[in-house]
């Protein structure tokens, strides 16, 4: 993980008071789905940088969270994602998606939540 992303997290968790998979954003009220459906109707860029919350058992360890966040990241980034990179040690992956991908990723079963990544100087 950069040193860019991991002091991000650290401040935005320390800024909204958020942890673990809260951290995926203040949308996670509604399904992935709209989650992506809202973001794609905002965009005025090519691409759009999301934090995306990933599908974990309650009480899985570090390591099963790790590889479903990986794999998600994998998957993403063979279906032609911008990019994306897992955080360790949380069910998160940051991406950034171009509209049509976007859409796609919000029709994953693997993915609980799509949110705006608030932190990043592209959106």
């Amino acid at each position: 993980m950069s040193y860019r992303l991991a002091a991000g997290l650290v401040m935005m968790a320390a800024a909204f008071g958020l942890s673990g998979a809260a951290m995926g954003g203040a949308m996670c009220n509604d399904t992935a789905e709209q989650n992506a459906e809202i973001l794609a109707k905002g965009m005025t860029a090519e691409t759009v940088r999301v934090l995306i919350t990933v599908k974990v058992e309650q009480g899985a360890d570090r390591a099963t969270t790790d590889n479903h966040a990986q794999a998600l990241a994998d998957s993403l980034t063979k279906a032609g994602a911008a990019h994306a990179e897992s955080i360790g040690g949380q069910p998160l992956v940051v991406a950034e998606l171009s509209r049509d991908k976007l859409l796609a990723a919000g029709k994953d079963a693997r993915i609980a939540c799509i949110s705006l990544d608030q932190l990043s100087p592209a959106n």
